[in-house]
């Protein structure tokens, strides 16, 4: 019979460095924000992209997943969240196996959707959304995303880095003129929900230079849910507040270390 072993002496099994620092910063943003019921979570897949060479980010002194300071990122790096159509059609197949094996666990939905851009609706304010369902024509969402933060980790054991984000999606007043539309993109995008997590994959498509990209986004499917394991958090109460947030990064983590078998 296999010994059963506790984690530590102490019988508790201690977050790992980079998942707690990405618990900590969002409880931070969630306070500063007051617990809005508007929060969005959201974490993308893509490259950390050195501003002067172009290229993928390389630090020859860090071998293992880290943290990347706001500093550096403003001075010397950026973001980039696409990837290319075949990279698309393997995490495809990579997530669908999932809908397999899970056996009606994981929510499928395929949709299409048309995303119109209009000008604010008041001084200061963001561009107002309007996301249309292109089967139906129902109006899905109209809202104003603000962008609040984000954290950018560096991931040089797979081929694929990660950013956690932190936005606001306010609803708002559906614009009154179609003529008042500023940007178009369609969406055609895969949705999988698992427990508290959705992935979302989606190919984006400019309507007026007709460019595609392609994005792997996993988000928190329930942000009222972690909303109120913070509460209970801040009362010191027993709550899976941590608990969610790993569970976000390691369905990141798991997908970027799938993207080693079919990316190189």
């Amino acid at each position: 019979m296999a010994t059963r072993y506790e984690p530590t002496m102490f019988r508790y099994r201690p977050q790992d460095d980079v998942t707690r620092y990405i618990s900590e910063w969002l409880l931070r943003h969630i306070s500063q924000l007051e617990n809005s019921p508007h929060i969005e979570i959201e974490a993308k897949l893509g490259v950390l992209v050195e501003k002067r060479s172009n290229q993928r980010m390389y630090i020859p002194e860090v071998e293992t997943e880290a943290v990347v300071s706001d500093d550096h990122m403003r001075k010397t790096a950026r973001f980039k969240s696409d990837m290319t159509f075949d990279q698309h059609g393997n995490f495809n197949r990579f997530l669908n196996k999932a809908v397999e094996d899970h056996k009606g666990a994981v929510k499928y939905t395929h949709r299409y959707e048309l995303d119109k851009f209009y000008p604010p609706n008041r001084s200061g304010g963001d561009r107002v959304r309007v996301t249309v369902d292109t089967k139906t024509d129902e109006v899905i969402a109209v809202i104003e995303k603000k962008r609040i933060a984000d954290l950018n980790i560096y991931s040089p054991s797979t081929q694929l880095d990660y950013r956690i984000s932190i936005n606001l999606e306010v609803p708002a007043d559906k614009p009154y003129s179609e003529q008042d539309v500023v940007h178009e993109r369609n969406k055609d995008r895969l949705s999988y929900v698992f427990q508290c997590v959705q992935v979302d994959l989606t190919q984006v498509t400019d309507s007026s230079s007709g460019t595609k990209n392609h994005e792997l986004e996993c988000e928190i499917a329930n942000t009222q849910v972690l909303l109120k394991e913070k509460e209970k958090l801040d009362h010191r109460h027993p709550n899976q507040f941590h608990e969610i947030v790993g569970v976000l990064v390691n369905n990141v983590r798991a997908l970027a270390k799938e993207s080693n078998k079919f990316m190189r």
